[in-house]
């Protein structure tokens, strides 16, 4: 990143996927109601959302959603996760929030996932993926939409992308 806009973008990436820089580990701390309006049931069937969805007197039970929503053939086929386990173990980390055994593979992070989860890891991996994803080239275009894309495999928190971006671009005087 040798531009100010290029730079604008990767914190506002980085910003939106943790929460303002807040957390470096995904919470899967999800209601029943937030894992059906969330997730397809193709990745969780609404009895798994009944018994594994956070409700008054009973906590989330995170550990099992991840290896639910990470897991299984379409956790497999999309993020390299091939043991019962590997959802939880290679859950969101990191300032872009790596998900998936192989993206924690490509990050150097397959053996140690921990060390993904903490500030110096998680810069690694975050600039890693970015190089790997050749999104200087996306940022050059100045397309945020696009970004989101990349990073998040959909426009989940666009307009918070956007806030982030607004105030990056301010910041950094472009």
């Amino acid at each position: 990143m040798v531009t100010k806009l290029r730079t604008a973008h990767f914190l506002a990436q980085i910003a939106t996927e943790t929460g303002g820089l807040t957390a470096l580990e995904e919470s899967l701390n999800y209601s029943i109601e937030g894992l059906l309006k969330t997730f397809s049931r193709k990745r969780i069937a609404k009895a798994q959302a009944e018994a594994l969805g956070r409700k008054p007197g009973r906590a989330a039970d995170q550990e099992a959603i991840a290896n639910v929503l990470y897991g299984g053939a379409w956790g497999e086929a999309n993020l390299g996760n091939t043991k019962p386990d590997d959802g939880w173990r290679y859950r969101g980390g990191g300032l872009m929030q790596t998900t998936g055994r192989a993206n924690y593979r490509r990050a150097g992070y397959e053996a140690n996932p921990e060390a993904l989860r903490t500030p110096r890891g998680g810069l690694a991996a975050a600039l890693t993926f970015w190089s790997n994803n050749d999104l200087n080239r996306v940022a050059d275009r100045d397309d945020i939409t696009a970004l989101r894309k990349v990073v998040n495999g959909g426009t989940n928190g666009l307009p918070e992308a956007k806030a982030y971006l607004a105030k990056a671009k301010k910041a950094l005087g472009i």
